[in-house]
């Protein structure tokens, strides 16, 4: 999240920089929220979760994913 900071500060205005920043911190925030949230429900089911794994696929993906942040749309 510091990193996004001066990059930010970099292609805009500090205004509309510390907006972008915070959204996206937000963004963060509300994910980690709902991990815990996720999480605190596996441990009180008693559910061992390595008990089923995910299945995997082995066929190699035909095009590399895009995760980087100007992929995302708002």
């Amino acid at each position: 999240m510091c990193g996004k900071a001066s990059g930010l500060l970099t292609r805009i205005p500090v205004a509309e920089a510390t907006q972008v920043w915070m959204e996206h911190f937000l963004d963060y925030a509300t994910t980690k929220s709902g991990m815990s949230a996720a999480l605190n429900a596996v441990i009180a089911s008693g559910v061992a979760p390595a008990a089923s794994p995910i299945p995997r696929s082995t066929a190699p993906e035909s095009r590399p994913v895009d995760s980087s942040p100007s992929s995302r749309t708002r």
